[in-house]
């Protein structure tokens, strides 16, 4: 197969009226469009693309069509702080290349979702996927982040395995969920079987019961023969709760920040933006989220009544930041309506039975 390879140097900078973003795009487009005509069958473009923001100099650079990692000083300095649990989605698309945006996201301190790096991308193959994390790794430091999670495809799996070798890797459950409607529909008991699945895996506590539950669920809809279940199952590891509650997760089961902070960058970043105005709306869209997180630390120095006078609340309230806080605290009331039902102390470690009073209204 012919290769053609086609250099480009590009230095973005904060200047009005730039048409360096427009010259450059004008040939990049003229060399495809000419080797296309030329029907060559793979045209790789190398990209070095410096972009000046807040003096932080940041390069990319790899043999492929304008696939270029995006990081500041403060998504580098957001990493270390919060860098443990990572979504990683590529579902959005930006500018008039249609090119796939793929986003680290985690969390911080008061809940909210930060960027911890994103990148443009020419395809999702894995190789293009395996790339971008290598780079994204040199930028933080060669540390890796200890769980990712991303949606279920396989391809996905295998690129966090050679990534992130030593990574937790988990399934958005959100995703897995959202196809079981469509799988059973043609059951006669669906809405049965889906309740029954939403409660075992929801709700289920250890390892051993859920294989216990799992099996009787099978006999009792005759689902032994349902290949999507099964395959489910094989890669259970990756998506039920009761199998990963060994591992931090930042409070995240699912892509679902991802996917919010996708929505975020709607107000910013058009369909027909170019290669310069994506690096200027996304340095402003990254100020409006330091703006957010700047106001929620400025909150956090208003004291807030606890709800008891323990001295651990009190404690807690000094060292926990307002958000994460009353997190704690919701907690701390809920527990004022569970009752302990029996304790057992015939072994070296104490048994409780707790009861929970729910309250329903119509």
């Amino acid at each position: 197969m012919e290769v053609v390879v086609v250099v480009f140097e590009v230095v973005v900078f904060e200047t009005e009226g730039s048409k360096n973003d427009e010259d450059f795009e004008k040939m990049v487009l003229v060399v495809v469009v000419d080797m296309k005509k030329k029907k060559v069958k793979k045209v790789v473009v190398e990209v070095v693309v410096m972009i000046m923001v807040e003096k932080a100099v940041v390069t990319g650079e790899d043999q492929r069509e304008f696939e270029v990692p995006f990081l500041v000083s403060d998504t580098i300095e957001a990493y270390k702080e919060f860098g443990d649990v990572v979504s990683f989605d590529t579902t959005y698309l930006t500018n008039k290349y249609n090119m796939p945006f793929a986003l680290f996201v985690g969390v911080n301190h008061h809940g909210q979702s930060i960027l911890l790096g994103c990148g443009l991308l020419s395809d999702e193959r894995g190789e293009t996927f395996v790339w971008l994390f290598n780079d994204w790794l040199k930028c933080m430091a060669g540390c890796p982040p200890r769980a990712v999670i991303t949606d279920q495809a396989k391809a996905m799996q295998n690129t966090i395995r050679i990534g992130f070798p030593a990574a937790r890797h988990r399934w958005c459950i959100w995703h897995v969920m959202s196809k079981v409607p469509e799988k059973f529909g043609m059951y006669s008991k669906r809405e049965k079987i889906i309740f029954t699945l939403q409660e075992l895996i929801y709700d289920t506590q250890t390892p051993a019961e859920f294989e216990t539950r799992w099996q009787k669920m099978l006999q009792k809809y005759s689902l032994g023969t349902n290949k999507w279940l099964s395959d489910l199952y094989d890669e259970k590891e990756r998506w039920i709760p009761c199998f990963l509650n060994d591992t931090f997760w930042a409070g995240m089961s699912s892509t679902q920040r991802s996917e919010g902070m996708n929505a975020f960058f709607d107000s910013f970043l058009l369909p027909k933006t170019s290669l310069k105005q994506f690096v200027e709306q996304f340095e402003q869209a990254l100020m409006k989220k330091v703006e957010k997180e700047l106001v929620a630390d400025a909150e956090s120095v208003k004291y807030i009544k606890t709800f008891t006078k323990n001295p651990f609340e009190e404690q807690l309230q000094q060292l926990y930041t307002n958000d994460k806080y009353m997190e704690f605290s919701n907690e701390i009331k809920e527990s004022v309506s569970c009752n302990i039902l029996s304790v057992d102390n015939s072994h070296e470690i104490s048994e409780y039975v707790i009861r929970e009073d729910i309250w329903v209204t119509d």
